[in-house]
């Protein structure tokens, strides 16, 4: 609710911008060295943990091997040195089988065929087929193509004694060879977080994240860490150990840089990195587009086209690269923020900018793009002033752009952790807020359809509230890897978390109700009782308000909005009267509510409660302590699901909720909603409504 300064595309308070002013210009002033040489760290191949099969009764064979010295055994010895190896060029019907000894539930196989010269003995093409008795196999499993030294292998999951890899493709010049073969039971699918302990890169934020599906890593480039201090450090997270290893790099390579965009181009095995800011150098948006090579680990550079510009966004479908808008320099102006969109040919190198035919979006940096079923998917972001909220769509074949009305919205427009997940269609979003500090700690997805809308994914939040952090996906496992990223007004984060996908997402819940005053009108609200004002207080944003100190209502929404909660941000002046959130209200004197206010017995005990009002009396349906105090923002919601009512409340902005307490009640099954004070002026903000 603090007034705010934009500072290097994000935002923050008077006195702390004169401090990140003079720590952004210190390295300015004096000589900066950023040729050190890097070298890279080989990681191992590390397992699963808790997730590999153990292989000491493996019985394992193959339709050939090559000697004495590559058989089928040599797969499964633990000595990445060693191999299995075909002895013949890759034909159809060659084979590696393995005997579990008993009955296995799996999901995965992932094979290592070495490295140089071996490295190119990868399957060029593979069918799994599974057994209970190693005679009757039945219709394959999986089937599709390696392309690179390590094949992950991705299905349902199976339960059998036997697994069999059986060739389909051939190779004139090639051998088919496996140095290191493990089999993996289910990963956990409960849709989840989970916080990585083991120690990663320093603290940052404005960084980039991309993931190698071949090496199941994650690999972050540069950013800022404490102090504005721009990185080009690049770092990997194996999930095969769920440990970090620092990338250290030969030859010519980018300058440190923050708030590029990356994406991984799986077809030519690379990462490829567009844009940035350059501080220590030009001092403004590199041109400058990189490929790290996964296999060799070394940055060459390619074809340079659009203006250079940091705060983009980026997508990829796998032959092409998409980039829209950011800003170009300081200051941050109009002039200085793009709305273009180009197009890059990953195997041809080159570039050419798109129309903006249509309803293009507003120029607009930290916005999210992602590519489904050829056309692009453009949220949000913010301009030089403010947010610029909405959905638009960009038809590919048409060339066309035309903004969308989906179901629901996200929880904040900017700022987001964001990846994709192409098996559902989805644009993930983690975190982010609206140009504002007030990070939120929720995983969204849009669901990119003919039916766009915005869910909220399942799954307990801990505290992972978050702006400008980073995140990769893995989609054989469906895990989403987030990185570091700032919480609040420049507190820097270097933790990891792993959230865990389920099923596609469904429908629910959606976002029904959203009204956080910055259009300066109270529109869709009625004033039932008292006096009602928006206003913005010296230093803070807009807000609705209270204006006497007599029995307030105001109302909003519709009268069949069923199970649904409502939330928003309440500060009272003072520690009497009270201040109430109203839920399945039918008028003014029927509804249900959850406040703060002092006991009703007159201990003057800080209490929280849930009633029900019905014209004649009030019941008490649930109450406690809960010690609040005056002149501070506390987020409350009331949830309602059937009969049941729960009172929730936030301290953080949002970033975890304490459940107060429940109770229940079936006089009231629909109704409205509205904000309630009395015998205080009390502000209101940001009053969300969601189904249940």
């Amino acid at each position: 609710m603090r007034k705010s300064f934009l500072f290097m595309g994000v935002r923050t308070s008077k006195t702390r911008l004169k401090l990140l002013l003079v720590l952004a210009l210190l390295p300015m002033l004096f000589s900066v060295s950023i040729n050190s040489p890097f070298m890279l760290a080989e990681a191992a191949n590390e397992k699963l943990p808790n997730a590999a099969l153990p292989r000491t009764s493996w019985v394992v064979s193959a339709s050939s091997s090559a000697s004495e010295e590559e058989t089928p055994d040599k797969a499964i010895d633990g000595n990445s040195a060693t191999r299995w190896s075909t002895g013949t060029l890759q034909s159809p019907g060659q084979y590696f089988q393995i005997d579990f000894g008993e009955s296995r539930a799996f999901d995965r196989i992932i094979a290592d065929s070495g490295s140089a010269p071996e490295a190119d003995d990868y399957p060029r093409g593979y069918e799994v087929y599974v057994s209970e008795d190693g005679m009757e196999w039945g219709s394959p499993v999986a089937s599709g193509t390696g392309s690179g030294s390590i094949t992950t292998i991705t299905f349902a999951v199976q339960t059998a004694r036997y697994v069999r890899i059986v060739q389909t493709g051939s190779d004139s010049v090639r051998w088919w060879s496996i140095h290191e073969i493990d089999v993996y039971e289910p990963a956990n699918t409960t849709p989840g977080w989970r916080q990585i302990t083991s120690p990663g890169p320093v603290a940052r934020a404005l960084h980039t994240a991309v993931f190698d599906a071949n090496r199941r890593q994650a690999i972050i480039f540069g950013g800022v860490q404490a102090g504005f201090q721009p990185l080009g450090d690049l770092w990997s997270f194996s999930l095969n150990s769920e440990t970090w290893q620092p990338i250290f790099v030969n030859g010519d390579q980018p300058r440190p840089l923050w708030a590029s965009a990356a994406i991984s181009d799986q077809p030519r095995d690379r990462m490829v990195l567009f844009f940035g800011f350059d501080q220590y150098v030009t001092e403004r948006g590199s041109p400058e587009v990189w490929a790290l090579s996964y296999e060799t680990r070394q940055w060459s550079r390619l074809a340079s086209g659009p203006t250079g510009r940091f705060d983009a966004a980026v997508a990829t479908d796998g032959t092409r690269a998409w980039i829209h808008g950011g800003f170009t320099q300081f200051p941050l102006t109009p002039d200085n923020t793009l709305g273009d969109l180009w197009e890059f040919d990953l195997a041809a190198n080159s570039w050419q900018q798109l129309p903006n035919n249509g309803a293009a979006p507003p120029p607009t940096t930290n916005a999210n793009l992602a590519y489904y079923q050829d056309a692009l998917y453009l949220v949000g972001g913010h301009n030089a002033t403010m947010i610029t909220p909405g959905t638009w769509r960009y038809d590919l074949a048409s060339r066309q752009w035309e903004q969308l009305s989906p179901q629901g919205a996200p929880a904040v427009w900017s700022h987001h952790a964001r990846a994709v997940d192409d098996s559902c269609g989805t644009l993930l979003l983690m975190g982010g807020d609206n140009d504002d500090l007030l990070d939120v700690p929720y995983l969204e997805a849009l669901q990119m359809n003919s039916n766009p809308r915005y869910v909220r994914l399942p799954g307990e939040i801990p505290d992972v509230s978050r702006h400008h952090s980073a995140a990769a996906f893995d989609p054989s496992t469906r895990q989403l890897i987030v990185f570091g990223g700032w919480r609040g007004e420049r507190q820097y984060l270097g933790d990891t978390w792993l959230y865990t996908l389920g099923s596609c997402p469904t429908s629910t819940p959606t976002l029904m109700f959203y009204d956080d005053f910055q259009d300066g009108n109270a529109d869709g609200w009625a004033q039932d009782q008292g006096t009602w004002q928006v206003s913005q207080p010296e230093g803070e944003s807009k807000e609705y308000r209270s204006a006497s100190m007599v029995d307030n209502i105001s109302t909003a929404g519709t009268a069949n909005w069923t199970n649904y909660s409502v939330q928003g941000y309440v500060n009272m002046t003072g520690e009497d009267g009270g201040v109430a959130l109203l839920g399945r209200l039918q008028d003014a004197s029927h509804y249900y509510q959850v406040e703060l206010r002092k006991d009703v017995s007159g201990t003057g005990t800080k209490k929280w409660y849930i009633w029900k009002n019905d014209g004649e009396q009030w019941t008490e349906l649930a109450g406690g302590s809960f010690n609040f105090a005056p002149n501070t923002y506390y987020l409350l919601r009331l949830d309602m699901s059937g009969s049941t009512l729960t009172a929730q409340i936030s301290t953080d902005y949002g970033g975890s909720f304490q459940t107060l307490g429940s109770g229940t009640d079936s006089r009231y099954t629909s109704g409205k909603i509205g904000v309630r004070s009395w015998d205080n002026f009390t502000r209101f903000d940001t009053i969300r409504v969601e189904s249940r």
